[in-house]
């Protein structure tokens, strides 16, 4: 939190160092424009810098690490739909809309759309591939 204010200050004072060594006139005006716009930039940049450091995302010993809960399931999500997708297209030739849905740490259910025929392979494929009871595939 310090950096970024620091960031801020230091920006302010070199803008406005810079503003006092340009000549009153014409370009006064510009110069003003140009200096508030770098600000609001800094500023901007600094709260979005801020909001990424909530959301740390960073290689750990070369293990991939996020901290934050709501984006370790969103990532974890689709990483289990797009595997399950491949593997469907892979050994099936399907690629079926499926959304997987979490408790915790499991998975609690798995809507798949209809593959019409393979359904009953689909089932088992995933089967294969997740740690899910058969009741908890749906298919629609």
């Amino acid at each position: 939190m310090g950096k970024i204010f620091l960031t801020i200050t230091g920006t302010v004072v070199v803008l406005n160092l810079a503003s006092l060594l340009i000549p009153d006139g014409k370009y006064e005006k510009y110069v003003h424009f140009v200096a508030g716009l770098i600000i609001l930039l800094t500023v901007a940049g600094s709260v979005f810098q801020l909001q990424i450091d909530h959301n740390t995302l960073y290689f750990d010993q070369d293990v991939f690490v996020l901290e934050n809960p709501t984006l370790q399931n969103e990532v974890k999500t689709q990483l289990i739909e797009q595997t399950l997708k491949e593997k469907l297209l892979q050994e099936l030739g399907v690629e079926p809309a499926l959304t997987v849905y979490f408790t915790g740490e499991n998975i609690q259910k798995i809507e798949v759309a209809d593959c019409g025929e393979k359904n009953t392979q689909v089932v088992e494929t995933i089967l294969q591939y997740c740690d899910i009871n058969r009741s908890d595939i749906m298919i629609k």
